[in-house]
């Protein structure tokens, strides 16, 4: 009888660790699908274009305010952040072009793209508030 109620309490304890595994796997293959689903939507919604710095400003704490201006169909769309940085020459950004990423539907939705190649004498830059 020992014998027959230890089988049954290790087939029980091996039977839960399957189950969890399981549980495990589909939790983890669902957050991968949502983040392929999400990709593909975010691609299909969003177009990138050209936008021109028009103005440099700072905020009291420091940070540096970048705003931008970019066409669309006769069009003209606004839009601005504000990064922190450690070191920057502001005239690097005065009057040059970035590509801007937009939704289709709605081009108030953009954001400035901003590569370290971009930046040649920023030591650090963070984005760190949108305000498109």
């Amino acid at each position: 009888m020992k014998d027959i109620s230890k089988k049954i309490e290790s087939f029980r304890e091996k039977n839960s660790i399957v189950l969890q595994l399981i549980g495990i796997a589909v939790i983890v293959g669902a957050f991968i699908i949502m983040v392929l689903i999400n990709e593909e939507r975010f691609k299909r919604r969003t177009e990138i274009s050209n936008a021109v710095i028009v103005k440099i400003g700072s905020t009291n704490r420091g940070e540096l305010t970048l705003d931008y201006e970019f066409r669309l169909q006769d069009r003209l769309y606004k839009g601005g952040g504000v990064y922190s940085v450690i070191s920057i020459n502001s005239s690097d950004f005065r009057g040059r072009s970035f590509p801007v990423i937009y939704e289709k539907n709605k081009p108030e939705n953009n954001g400035l793209l901003l590569a370290p190649s971009d930046l040649q004498n920023t030591i650090f830059l963070i984005q760190i508030v949108y305000n498109g």
